[in-house]
């Protein structure tokens, strides 16, 4: 797996965007749907917790490919920065390619999930437009709950 990965990643960054991710992503769910089995038996072996990590290797060359993705394509941020949506990015892309590659419903659609995965873990090489920060962070739309 770490093999394919290293090789998608050397294709992947020269693509635009959302193509680059696709790729990876897609070679990411195909690998784990082949060795379905394997990744059952790690997974099922491995404490659940916001550390677990089953796939460390795998993990640490898609986090390399992020960081230098995130380099190209939005210079604008901190090193800093690139660290904290490479944190979030590893949860958010190993959860989904798993959930997807693994415990998908049957009648939901393989690609359509990739794509809607993509599109998420794409929205964040774009630049915030006129986004400010507010000290409370907003629960709920007004009313939406009562």
């Amino acid at each position: 797996m770490t093999k394919e990965l290293i090789r998608a990643i050397g294709t992947s960054v020269a693509l635009e965007p959302a193509a680059g991710i696709r790729r990876m992503f897609v070679c990411l769910v195909e690998a784990l749907e082949r060795d379905r089995g394997i990744i059952r038996a790690l997974a099922s072996e491995v404490p659940i917790g916001l550390q677990s990590n089953i796939l460390p290797e795998v993990e640490a060359q898609l986090a390399q490919f992020c960081r230098l993705f995130m380099a190209k394509h939005r210079p604008d941020l901190s090193d800093a920065e690139i660290e904290e949506y490479v944190y979030l990015g590893m949860a958010l892309t190993f959860s989904a390619s798993l959930r997807i590659a693994i415990a998908r419903e049957p009648e939901m659609d393989r690609e359509r999930l990739i794509d809607h995965a993509v599109g998420v873990l794409t929205a964040w090489l774009e630049p915030p437009r006129n986004r400010t920060r507010t000290a409370e962070p907003t629960l709920a739309a007004p009313g939406l709950i009562e």
